[in-house]
Formats: C-alpha cells, sequence, structure tokens
C-alpha cells in the first residue's frame, strides 16, 4: 500500500553484513593461521577489530563523497584478514590479499 513516508535506501557507505564471522571460529576464507590455535582472547581481539575496521571504513567513504564504495577502499575479506593476522610491518600488512603498494 502506498505510504506518506518514504522508506530510506540504504546508502553506498553503510555497514553490510560479513560473509564470515570472527567470533564463530570458522571463517569461509583460505586464511594463514598459525598452527597454534587461537584464544578467545585473540578470537574477541579480532572480532572487535574487524568492527572497528568496518566503523572506519564506513566514515573514510562518508568523507570521500559520492561515487566512493565501502569495496573501493577495502573489501571485507581482506579487513579479516588484517583482523586475524594483526600485521605490524608494513611487509606484514603487504602479504595480506588486497593490499598492494
Amino acid at each position: 500500500f502506498p505510504s506518506s513516508v518514504k522508506a530510506s535506501k540504504p546508502g553506498k557507505c553503510d555497514i553490510t553484513p560479513a560473509k564470515g564471522s570472527l567470533t564463530s571460529g570458522k571463517l569461509n576464507l583460505p586464511i594463514d593461521i598459525p598452527d597454534q590455535p587461537q584464544t578467545e582472547v585473540d578470537v574477541n581481539l579480532a572480532a572487535n577489530l574487524y568492527t572497528a575496521l568496518r566503523m572506519l571504513r564506513t566514515a573514510l567513504c562518508r568523507e570521500a563523497g559520492e561515487g566512493v564504495m565501502a569495496y573501493h577502499i577495502f573489501g571485507n575479506a581482506t579487513l579479516q584478514q588484517i583482523s586475524k593476522r594483526l600485521p605490524r610491518t608494513k611487509e606484514e600488512l603487504l602479504d595480506i590479499n588486497g593490499i598492494s603498494k
């Protein structure tokens, strides 16, 4: 039925749900994980970092203006890998799929 209130369309920079969950322990991405299993603290840290990175990406997208979409900055898979690997050097960051010079 017609409504006097227009439904708002999601913006280009709105946060979208990720395909893999970092807290489930199962990620549908091929990631190089060390032989040692992550502890619960590491999984929570990765999940919090992933959420923070997505929020930062959304803010950068809004700041960039019209025509820049969230995946132009980084895709969810790249953010997941950053969150899991916690790169500390430029070289470690460049080893992540989706990041180049």
